[in-house]
């Protein structure tokens, strides 16, 4: 590992840290430098801000892993992307309670959609509603997405994937 991406998993590391135990809203660049040692300089050297260390966490730790894996199909994608959450899960219960401009469920929802338009594909060719029906179905994953890691008990990511796809598939079956 380069000396810089050594420096940015220190900040993702110490932000981890720091989010599981107070909201993304209560940290502040400062926060997460004298928490690890390092300056403010080096910090706006690797990010932009706290959102954007956020979305680097999420990049470094999945979506490149992911982009190296061959997915049998979307649910595939969906319980590994459940199963990392379901590891991080304090640290993307505060994550995606961040809402607006640059916030990690921005990003997010930016990461999912192309997932969901291959996934909706039959339905939505060449359909003038068809960005309407991927917003509609990535919004509401996210929420569910949310709502799931916020659940006592905890219901394993396999489980909770099962349940999504009986209920699209359910939903798909209606005349």
């Amino acid at each position: 590992m380069s000396g810089a991406n050594v420096t940015k998993r220190v900040f993702a590391n110490t932000m981890k840290a720091l989010m599981i135990k107070r909201p993304f809203a209560k940290i502040s660049v400062g926060d997460i430098c004298e928490a690890c040692n390092l300056n403010r300089k080096s910090f706006y050297y690797h990010f932009k801000d706290k959102y954007d260390l956020v979305t680097w966490i999420f990049q470094s730790e999945f979506i490149d892993t992911a982009q190296q894996r061959v997915y049998d199909d979307g649910w595939d994608f969906l319980k590994s992307l459940c199963v990392y959450f379901h590891k991080n899960r304090a640290f993307y219960i505060n994550a995606l309670k961040v809402k607006g401009q640059n916030s990690f469920e921005e990003y997010f929802h930016d990461v999912l959609s192309p997932v969901m338009i291959a996934y909706l594909d039959y339905a939505i060719q060449n359909n003038e509603y068809s960005a309407f029906f991927v917003n509609i179905f990535v919004d509401a994953l996210i929420v569910g997405i949310e709502k799931w890691l916020e659940e006592a008990p905890f219901m394993p990511p396999e489980a909770f994937v099962g349940m999504l796809k009986q209920s699209l598939m359910s939903i798909s079956k209606r005349p």
